[in-house]
């Protein structure tokens, strides 16, 4: 079967742009507002996810518990594309085939393989300048409601 138009927007991102639609959908499941795990060992990332976490729950409603496998994959893509840019910068972006001839080096296709997943993350999670001009926070944070509501 062919292609059949560009994926639907998420409900939550439809409500943090202030777009009309998200109030004509129905059924689309609404995970909680909790901070998400990773669900993958991060290893030496740890830290560093939790940092992210930082950063992005200062988004109110954006963040859900489901999202941790995506911001974790995003972090090893910002972690691949740094590692990819410090062996260009050390190694050079050019390596000779095994016919004699120069070719770019397996880490520049890498390099670039990282960045179009971390700039799809990037845009996912609303942390670029363009990327916000879409974006409108709610005007109260809905776990800090929640909280406020279960702990009185």
């Amino acid at each position: 079967m062919g292609k059949r138009g560009p994926k639907p927007t998420p409900t939550a991102k439809l409500k943090l742009t202030g777009s009309w639609r998200a109030d004509t959908r129905g059924g689309e499941p609404q995970p909680p507002a909790d901070l998400p795990e990773p669900m993958i060992d991060l290893g030496g990332l740890a830290e560093d996810y939790q940092k992210w976490m930082g950063l992005l729950t200062r988004t109110p409603g954006l963040v859900t518990s489901n999202d941790g496998l995506a911001i974790a994959v995003g972090l090893m893509a910002l972690s691949e594309f740094v590692r990819y840019s410090k062996q260009i910068e050390e190694q050079g972006c050019t390596a000779i085939s095994g016919k004699g001839s120069e070719v770019l080096a397996p880490a520049v296709y890498a390099q670039r393989d990282a960045y179009r997943r971390l700039r799809d993350f990037i845009a996912d999670f609303g942390l670029s300048p363009a990327a916000r001009t879409e974006l409108q926070l709610p005007t109260e944070d809905p776990v800090a409601k929640r909280d406020a509501e279960m702990f009185g």
